[in-house]
Order: structure tokens, then C-alpha cells, then sequence
């Protein structure tokens, strides 16, 4: 035998006001999490709280990198990139002192900063870009189109001269066919 609808809704009605009543209660005992703080910087808004850092100390944004051969007759490719941008908070240790650009290990760019919150890389900057060699077909193993490819590393380093981030590619030119 069923039990009457009456009797099933006064049942659900009952519960759903006991868990009303208990989250009621234990709101006022103060277990309710606090909320979050913000803040905005240029439109951008980020949620903070005690466990999560407070800076952006590190934080590398960079295009993908490019290898282009200006002159076809010369084996003499140029790697550039179109922006790079690395921001900290200028408040907390460490901050952000400079980024290094290598390729295949050899330091080939510096760009430091000084009472500033972040560094900013435009290809404009180095417009001959950084010289390499091209190499021969297939001399990366990638293929008949392409000649050497490079490793490059850009690094975030802090003042304390430690490394607060990177970022790594691989980049192949294309191949000098003499």
C-alpha cells in the first residue's frame, strides 16, 4: 500500500526545511568560508586568498618563434619572435630582473628592466633578429624543406639571480640549398 500523496509531500516539505534550518545554523556559527578578495588592474579582475601567492613574478607570455632565409644564396637564416612579455607585482620578493634569450645554449639577448613591473620584447627591437646558420636538407631530420633546428630558452630571472621561470621551442629553418 502506497502512502498518500499528502502525507509523501508533507514529508519532502519537512526535510527540505530541517536542511534549510541546519545550513542557517551552521552559517551562524562562522563555518561558512570567508569570500574571496579581488582585485582589478586594467580591467583584469583575480580572486585572492591566504593559500594562493600574491604575485605574478615569473609569468612569461611569448609567441611561437620564427626562422625565415632573407637572402637564398647565403646560408644565414634570422630566428625572431613577434612579442614577449613577462610580468611580476613589483612588491614581492623575488622580483622579476631580467629575461635571457639563448639558442642552442649561447646567451644571444638580455632585456632588463628598472623601476618597472614588467619587461616587453617586440621583434621591432631587434629587427635583423638573431643570425643562424640554415644548414643543409634535412639536416635536422625533419625533412628535405628544412636545414638545422635550434633549441631556445627564454628565462625569467629574479634578483636574486635565480630563475623564476621559462619558456622552451624548437624552431627549423629552412633548408640553404647551394
Amino acid at each position: 500500500m502506497k502512502p498518500p500523496i499528502k502525507t509523501m509531500l508533507l514529508i519532502a516539505l519537512l526535510m527540505i526545511t530541517l536542511i534549510f534550518s541546519w545550513n542557517a545554523a551552521q552559517a551562524q556559527k562562522g563555518e561558512t568560508p570567508p569570500s574571496p578578495q579581488s582585485e582589478t588592474l586594467d580591467g583584469n579582475t583575480r580572486s585572492l586568498d591566504s593559500v594562493s601567492p600574491q604575485a605574478l613574478t615569473g609569468f612569461i607570455i611569448t609567441s611561437n618563434p620564427y626562422c625565415y632565409q632573407p637572402d637564398v644564396s647565403r646560408n644565414e637564416c634570422i630566428i625572431n619572435f613577434r612579442y614577449t612579455q613577462a610580468n611580476d607585482d613589483g612588491t614581492n620578493a623575488p622580483l622579476l630582473k631580467y629575461l635571457k634569450y639563448s639558442i642552442d645554449g649561447k646567451m644571444r639577448y638580455y632585456s632588463g628592466k628598472f623601476f618597472e613591473n614588467s619587461i616587453t620584447y617586440a621583434y621591432s627591437m631587434v629587427p635583423q633578429g638573431f643570425k643562424v646558420p640554415c644548414g643543409l636538407p634535412n639536416e635536422s631530420g625533419l625533412g628535405n624543406d628544412f636545414g638545422k633546428s635550434y633549441a631556445i630558452v627564454i628565462q625569467a630571472i629574479g634578483n636574486t639571480d635565480t630563475q623564476l621561470g621559462a619558456n622552451f621551442f624548437s624552431v627549423a629553418c629552412p633548408a640553404y640549398v647551394p
